[in-house]
């Protein structure tokens, strides 16, 4: 178990290996970067079709959701995934096929002039969802194109636009 990367019946959260879970996302996102480049947009849109369908971008996203600052607070269903059993849930409970996110829990924070401003808190499912649906696929380090053709790339900190 410990070198499995495919998602196993038992999934188990200690027994993922990570560096090989990052190693598979990292290349198929330098192969996406790569396609992109060469104007293949069929081999791009297979490829992002390949890494929202894996189980290492699955695991990853919910990795990312778990070891956040955020990862603390509960959106709508009061739900956070503290245990490894609860995690391990979590990646074989990421599918596309029928979801829907849910309601953001509204909080107000005070702002310096005294008033307050809303803040919404999703759900962990929803934070994972935008991590493993690729909206929140981040850029491989020294590179300028963007994973998905048409967007924009946003800028880093310390970076200046023109």
């Amino acid at each position: 178990m410990v070198n499995a990367v495919c998602a196993p019946s038992g999934l188990d959260w200690q027994g993922i290996n990570w560096s090989r879970v990052n190693q598979q996302v990292k290349r198929l996102q330098a192969r996406i970067v790569k396609a992109t480049k060469d104007g293949r947009h069929g081999k791009v849109k297979a490829l992002q079709w390949l890494l929202t369908h894996s189980f290492s971008g699955k695991a990853l996203a919910v990795k990312r959701v778990t070891m956040n600052r955020g990862k603390h607070t509960p959106g709508v269903d009061d739900e956070i995934w503290k245990t490894p059993k609860a995690k391990a849930n979590a990646i074989a409970s990421l599918k596309r096929r029928g979801y829907k996110s849910l309601p953001l829990r509204r909080i107000h924070i005070p702002k310096k002039n005294g008033k307050t401003r809303p803040l919404g808190i999703p759900t962990m499912k929803d934070r994972a969802m935008h991590e493993y649906s690729g909206e929140s696929v981040p850029l491989i380090p020294g590179e300028s194109v963007p994973p998905f053709p048409g967007e924009t790339v946003p800028l880093l900190p310390g970076q200046i636009c023109c």
